[in-house]
């Protein structure tokens, strides 16, 4: 079934589910573990807005938890993600594309925006471009610059100027400073991954029965983990995604992404005590600023 032929047929979604986050943020481990314990068949559709122009309105959906034949005219859930897309224009984005977006109008939407720490997200996106143009080499083909945007409709490269906005776009939402997306669930990776209690919290809100079935588990999105790929698929817990900072910590071009005071003082506002570590570690910003900011 295409998307096409759902418009034509559904006439009926129950839920719709829209995530927004950067990527390498940890929203795919997120959004399966959510998955999971919505048990009803889904019909999601990643990084939908990957594509410009025509190509934007492709399938490329899917339907999970679905055993044999999938529903036709209601759909009980209907999910999507946007990806590294700026939150700021985000009602012109969704009027641009509202026949790519919705199906039908839905009789529940509920937006989640996942955030990660600046440290981690960006070794995490520094270490996958690399990898990509590892694989890119391999095949024959010509290296990514690293100008190149991350998908058509993002207009930020893995880590540049652009990339950095677009995180404090993310960061000011999360903390209630701006308020684009609306009512929204903020998830925070770090805790998520850290803390039961928060994921339980989070399933509460969405309304579902908590469990963790999937809380091991390493989609395949994105070929899985920028450092482990999907070695530590089902032992996803083992990994070391807070720490992923300290693989680059010590080089000048990864340091000189943090020399932005505003993107710390976001970050000691989200996670002031990794945040103050990393400082520490890396010898970020100057003793002076440092005492200024009580550091």
């Amino acid at each position: 079934m295409t998307l096409k032929s759902c418009k034509q047929n559904c006439k009926r979604v129950n839920n719709q589910l829209e995530f927004y986050a950067m990527m390498r943020s940890g929203q795919h481990a997120i959004m399966h573990w959510i998955f999971a314990q919505i048990k009803e068949p889904i019909y999601f559709h990643n990084d939908i807005l990957c594509h410009d122009g025509k190509k934007a309105y492709l399938d490329r959906g899917r339907w999970i938890n679905v055993n044999s034949n999938p529903p036709i005219k209601t759909f009980p859930w209907y999910a999507y993600n946007m990806e590294d897309i700026s939150i700021e224009n985000i009602d012109e984005i969704k009027e641009k594309y509202r026949e790519a977006l919705y199906i039908v109008p839905p009789k529940r939407e509920t937006k989640i925006l996942i955030i990660r720490d600046p440290f981690n997200l960006f070794a995490s996106r520094y270490r996958f471009f690399g990898r990509l143009n590892t694989i890119r080499v391999k095949s024959r083909k010509k290296r990514m610059p690293k100008t190149k945007r991350t998908n058509a409709n993002s207009k930020v490269a893995w880590f540049d100027d652009r990339a950095f906005y677009r995180w404090k776009e993310y960061a000011k939402e999360a903390l209630g400073e701006t308020n684009f997306l609306g009512d929204k669930i903020v998830i925070n990776y770090n805790h998520w991954f850290k803390h039961e209690r928060y994921r339980k919290k989070i399933s509460a809100k969405l309304g579902v029965n908590f469990s963790d079935e999937k809380l091991n588990f390493i989609p395949n999105n994105g070929y899985g983990s920028s450092f482990d790929t999907r070695n530590r698929n089902d032992d996803a817990q083992k990994m070391k995604v807070l720490d992923r900072w300290k693989r680059f910590g010590q080089h000048d071009m990864f340091k000189g992404f943090f020399n932005d005071h505003e993107m710390i003082n976001l970050s000691l506002k989200l996670w002031p005590g990794l945040t103050k570590e990393v400082i520490k570690e890396m010898n970020l910003l100057t003793k002076k600023i440092r005492n200024e900011m009580g550091l």
